[in-house]
């Protein structure tokens, strides 16, 4: 149970650094759009 619950935190984990990465994608395109 416990090592499921690890497990499930990590992926948590991972989904929520992939979730900021492509808020900074997007940000960045923003930024970029809005310099041209």
């Amino acid at each position: 149970l416990l090592f499921k619950h690890q497990k499930n935190t990590s992926l948590a984990a991972r989904r929520d650094v992939q979730l900021k990465q492509s808020i900074e994608n997007c940000a960045q395109l923003i930024g970029r759009f809005n310099y041209q």
